[in-house]
């Protein structure tokens, strides 16, 4: 897995600028909703473009509604993992323990949602996404790779989130959606394993 090539890959595709531009443009109507689909379906068309070898082309924004709903796809999945979780906690403790509960969303979020999206981008069927004991045997192969991709990948988006406002603000989504992508290329030399 070559981790440094995941900071710049994106640089090789001739039009990287308009396709940024377009994903920071969708991370700001995520702000209301409307462009998390669009954001974790393009996420899932470049891990899949990734896996397949496709290493210097970022995906193309023409099938916006092909992109929207994988995007919807992964998103109900994740909604669904929650909502388990949460039963799971209320039938367990009563009441929701706060701390478990967010422990438990964040882990979902940052730990299995990366490698449901793996899965996803391999089969994409919704059911795929529930495909428990494929998802843990992708894991179980490759344990210490996996550790590092996410690690990686999470510290990756936190710091342009945290620090993406030093570029004059206006440009702020644009270096978060760029965090994203190398987030992504970092999980797509994952699934290609």
């Amino acid at each position: 897995m070559d981790i440094a090539r995941s900071f710049s890959h994106m640089f090789k595709d001739s039009s990287w600028f308009f396709k940024v531009f377009l994903g920071g443009s969708f991370l700001v109507g995520s702000v209301v909703i409307i462009g998390l689909p669009f954001i974790v379906g393009y996420v899932v068309e470049h891990i899949r473009g990734i896996a397949r070898q496709n290493e210097s082309v970022l995906p193309e924004w023409k099938n916006l509604r092909h992109i929207y709903q994988q995007g919807l796809v992964v998103l109900l999945a994740g909604l669904a993992y929650v909502a388990l979780f949460i039963a799971f906690v209320i039938a367990v403790g009563g009441m929701p323990a706060t701390t478990l509960t967010i422990v438990g969303g964040a882990v979902i979020l940052f730990v299995w949602m990366p490698l449901v999206l793996i899965q996803y981008a391999k089969e994409p069927t919704f059911f795929s996404c529930f495909s428990i004991l494929e998802i843990v045997k992708r894991w179980a192969l490759h344990p210490f790779l996996y550790a590092e991709a996410l690690a990686i990948g999470f510290l990756t988006v936190a710091a342009t989130v945290l620090f993406g406002w030093m570029s004059m603000i206006v440009g702020w989504p644009f270096v978060i959606f760029w965090g994203i992508l190398v987030q992504s290329q970092i999980l797509g030399q994952l699934a290609a394993l």
